[in-house]
């Protein structure tokens, strides 16, 4: 595999992180947290 392909599949497996953490943070109740510190959170799980 070229160095090439391994990067894609990284920006591939890194769009499919954000979308898995959008559809996390859609299901979490407001708790009164700005984006923000939700996006922080996530990034953290």
């Amino acid at each position: 595999m070229s160095l090439a392909d391994s990067m894609k599949e990284d920006l591939d497996m890194l769009d499919r992180s954000q979308e898995f953490s959008a559809v996390i943070l859609s299901l979490t109740p407001d708790d009164g947290l700005p984006i923000s510190d939700r996006k922080r959170q996530a990034a953290e799980l």
